[in-house]
C-alpha cells in the first residue's frame, strides 16, 4: 500500500512532467514554425560556398544577386586564400622603363597618361578607381608595418610616375592639403583584400584597402588634384577608343 503523501507527490511530479513535455513539443513546434518562416524569407539566402542560410546583411550587394553568391564569411575565407596564392613564388620583375604617352583630352600639353595600361577583361573603365587612389593615398601616409616599407614606396614612386606623369605633384599637392592627417582614420575603415601598392605586382607592397568613401574624400581634398586624377582614370582605360575616334573621318 503506498502512503497517501507519497502518492501525492507522485501524481504532482507526473502532473509536472506532462505540463513540461507539452510545453517543450510546443516550443518544438515554434521552432519548426521559424525555420520554415526563415527559408521562405525574403532578406535570407543559401550561401553558394558553405550551403548554409544566412541573413542578408552577410551578404555584399553583389554577392547577393549572383545565384550562387558567398556570405561575408565564406567571401573573407576565399580572399584570404587567394591572397596566400598571390604572395606565393618571386616578387614580380617591375620595369622602370620609358612608357609610351599621351595627353588626356582636355589638358592637351599639361596632363598625360601611358598608352599601354593594361585593359579590362570588357574593355571598360571599372567602376571603382582603388587600384590609383589606394596606392597614391599611401604615397602620401608614408609606410604601413606589415604590408609595405619605404623602399616598396621609392619603388612604387618611380613606377606610377612613369605611367601617370603627375604622380609627384598629386603627392605633394595631397601633402600640402592635409591628408597625412586622415592616416589613422583611412587605415581604420580598411577591411577586406589589400590593394597591390604597384598595378598587379606581387611581392612589392600591399596597401589595407580604405572604404570608397574615404579614398574619395581623400583625393577631394585637392579638387585640381581629383578633377586631373579623376580624368587619368577614364583616359587609361579608354585608349583604344580614342584613337579610333581620332582616326576615324
Amino acid at each position: 500500500m503506498i502512503p497517501t503523501e507519497t502518492a501525492s507527490r507522485v501524481s504532482t511530479a507526473a502532473q509536472t512532467l506532462g505540463a513540461l513535455a507539452t510545453e517543450l513539443t510546443s516550443i518544438a513546434a515554434r521552432v519548426q514554425q521559424l525555420r520554415v518562416r526563415l527559408d521562405r524569407a525574403e532578406d535570407s539566402k543559401v550561401c553558394g560556398q558553405c550551403g548554409f542560410r544566412a541573413a542578408r546583411s552577410r551578404f555584399s550587394k553583389t554577392q547577393w544577386n549572383k545565384k550562387s553568391g558567398a556570405c561575408g564569411t565564406c567571401l573573407d575565407a576565399i580572399r584570404a586564400a587567394r591572397h596566400e596564392t598571390d604572395e606565393a613564388g618571386p616578387p614580380t620583375e617591375v620595369s622602370l622603363r620609358a612608357r609610351p604617352l599621351m595627353d588626356v583630352p582636355g589638358f592637351e600639353g599639361a596632363l598625360q597618361v601611358c598608352r599601354d595600361w593594361p585593359p579590362t577583361k570588357k574593355g571598360r573603365v571599372p567602376g571603382t578607381q582603388s587600384n590609383v587612389f589606394v596606392p597614391l593615398i599611401a604615397c602620401v601616409i608614408g609606410p604601413v608595418d606589415g604590408f609595405y616599407t619605404v623602399e616598396d614606396l621609392d619603388l612604387a614612386m618611380a613606377w606610377w610616375t612613369l605611367a601617370l606623369p603627375a604622380w609627384p605633384r598629386w603627392v605633394k599637392a595631397l601633402t600640402r592639403a592635409g591628408l597625412l592627417e586622415r592616416r589613422d582614420r583611412l587605415l581604420k575603415s580598411a577591411k577586406g583584400q589589400a590593394t597591390p601598392l604597384i598595378f598587379k605586382s606581387r611581392g612589392r607592397g600591399k596597401v589595407p584597402h580604405m572604404k570608397g568613401k574615404e579614398q574619395s574624400a581623400a583625393i577631394e581634398l585637392d579638387m585640381q588634384v581629383a578633377l586631373e586624377v579623376y580624368a587619368c582614370c577614364q583616359v587609361i582605360y579608354s585608349v583604344k577608343k580614342l584613337d579610333a575616334a581620332e582616326a576615324s573621318p
